[in-house]
């Protein structure tokens, strides 16, 4: 096979060696296909289903600590979240409690959490976190929605003051 140059083109010649030549060409359209798709696996890869774990550490560190990386993630698209005070019952959305977790990124609360486990299925979890202040105590019951192959979120939170 030879190729060159000339003033308007540059011309292979495969008299000589054609299959030589085609063989070349297959294996490098093979080696790109094969790396090609190897490095897209690790740009698009999947990711892995939120534990319930993950999701209770991303909920506390969020609220209590500031830190509102992947917050937005571990909640449903319907999400609801109440407080009740006394005899006021507040409803916010998705939107509200990250608007308000946004602008309050950074800030730690000076609180201790506790978390625990009140009812668990294979498809629905509930946790209870206690969130404790100098002088009160802030309960949120948690209510995930998931399976550990499929990822957790959450999809209610009820917030009372003890």
């Amino acid at each position: 096979m030879g190729v060159y140059l000339d003033e308007y083109a540059i011309h292979i010649n495969l008299i000589n060696k054609p299959m030589k030549f085609l063989k070349s060409i297959m294996l490098g359209v093979a080696m790109v296909a094969v790396f090609g798709t190897a490095n897209a696996a690790k740009f698009t890869g999947n990711v892995p289903p939120l534990s319930l774990e993950d999701v209770l550490k991303t909920y506390v560190e969020a609220t209590t600590q500031g830190n509102v990386v992947g917050f937005e993630k571990i909640l449903s698209n319907n999400v609801t979240f109440t407080t009740t005070r006394n005899d006021n019952v507040i409803t916010l959305k998705k939107e509200d409690v990250l608007n308000n977790l946004k602008a309050n990124a950074g800030i730690k609360q000076d609180c201790t959490t506790t978390i625990t486990l009140l009812t668990a299925t294979r498809e629905n979890t509930v946790y209870e976190i206690d969130v404790k202040y100098a002088d009160y105590v802030r309960a949120d019951y948690i209510t995930m929605v998931g399976t550990d192959e499929t990822g957790w979120k959450i999809t209610n939170v009820n917030t009372t003051i003890k």
